[in-house]
C-alpha cells in the first residue's frame, strides 16, 4: 500500500502527502472539485511509516498541494528531526511567507520546487494565483531560500514565452526541471 504514495530513485524519494489542491489547474489530476480537504491527506502515522520503509538522502513532499495538507507543519517537523534533507514541491500559488520562516529553521530543509502551471493561461485561469506566485518568487529571492522551477511540458507549451516571463518575474532558481 505504501508504494502507492512513493516514487523512489537512487538518491531521492517523492512522497504524495495529499491529493488536495486549491489551484484547480485545468490539466491537473488533483483539480477535481472537492471539499477544501481531500479524501486523502496522508495521516501522520502513515507518513512516519513511509520514511521508515523508504530511507533516502532526500525526501520531496508533493501532492496535490502539500502546503494545504492539514498536518503539513507536523510532517515538516518529523522531517526536521530526521537525518535526511527534504524539499517541498508546491504550485507556488499559496503565500509562502509563513512556511519560509518555519522551514528555514530546519537544518534539513533544502528548499522549494515551484511549478509553473498557475502562470499559464491555458492551465490556470485565476490571475490572483499568478500574483501570489510572483510575490513568492520575490520573497524567496529576498530571504535567499533555495528553490527550483518545475515546468510540466506538453505540446501546447510555448517554452520560450514561459522562459521570457520567468526572466521578467526575476526567477533565480538553483535549477530547472522538466516533467
Amino acid at each position: 500500500m505504501l508504494n502507492n504514495f512513493v516514487i523512489q530513485n537512487n538518491h531521492s524519494t517523492s512522497i504524495l502527502i495529499t491529493q488536495s489542491c486549491s489551484a484547480r489547474c485545468m490539466h491537473c489530476p488533483y483539480a477535481k472539485e472537492r471539499n477544501k480537504f481531500s479524501e486523502f491527506d496522508m495521516p501522520l502515522s502513515l507518513f512516519e511509516s513511509v520514511i521508515k520503509a523508504y530511507p533516502s538522502e532526500l525526501y520531496l513532499l508533493t501532492g496535490g498541494e502539500p502546503l494545504e495538507h492539514m498536518s503539513f507543519f507536523k510532517i515538516a517537523e518529523k522531517l526536521s528531526d530526521h537525518i535526511s534533507l527534504f524539499r517541498v514541491a508546491t504550485g507556488g500559488h499559496i503565500p509562502l511567507k509563513p512556511y519560509i520562516f518555519y522551514l528555514m529553521k530546519s537544518k534539513n530543509f533544502s528548499g522549494f520546487a515551484l511549478g509553473t502551471d498557475v502562470l499559464l493561461n491555458n492551465r490556470c485561469t485565476k490571475p490572483e494565483l499568478k500574483k501570489n506566485w510572483e510575490k513568492n518568487i520575490k520573497l524567496l529571492n529576498i530571504y535567499n531560500v533555495p528553490y527550483s522551477i518545475t515546468v510540466t511540458v506538453d505540446p501546447k507549451l510555448n517554452i520560450s514565452e514561459l522562459l521570457r516571463d520567468l526572466k521578467n518575474i526575476g526567477v533565480k532558481p538553483q535549477y530547472f526541471s522538466l516533467s
